[in-house]
């Protein structure tokens, strides 16, 4: 075992572990987090395992292969997050135009709040 694989894997799971500890994920998110970092794992300790999968799907070396995965992986990701960052802003929207119509019925879109935060 080469000395950079005890380190590489204990990140792998210090990250699946702050992920499952303190993001509150679906079930079913948590065991594709589980099954990513095993296979991560695999790989770190079976690194021709790579160089095999990439040879049967026609592409040159196992890094080549991972650095593919890692291209997609990231699209994915960002288009994701991309998409929540949409829905948040149309929720935001949403809520500020609901606010300030019960302001302006209310009649109190230009008065101060007092101390006790009421106006």
């Amino acid at each position: 075992m080469k000395i950079i694989q005890p380190l590489l894997i204990a990140g792998l799971l210090v990250a699946l572990g702050v992920y499952v500890a303190y993001l509150r994920t679906a079930l079913r998110d948590r065991v594709l987090a589980a099954l990513f970092v095993a296979l991560a794992v695999g790989a770190v300790l079976f690194p021709d395992l790579t160089t095999v999968a990439a040879n049967r799907l026609g592409v040159g070396r196992g890094t080549d292969l991972l650095l593919y995965l890692l291209a997609l992986g990231g699209t994915f990701v960002f288009l994701v997050v991309y998409i929540r960052l949409l829905r948040l802003e149309q929720a935001v929207t949403t809520l500020v135009r609901r606010l300030a119509i019960l302001e302006a019925e209310r009649g109190d879109e230009g008065r101060e709040p007092d101390a006790s935060g009421k106006p």
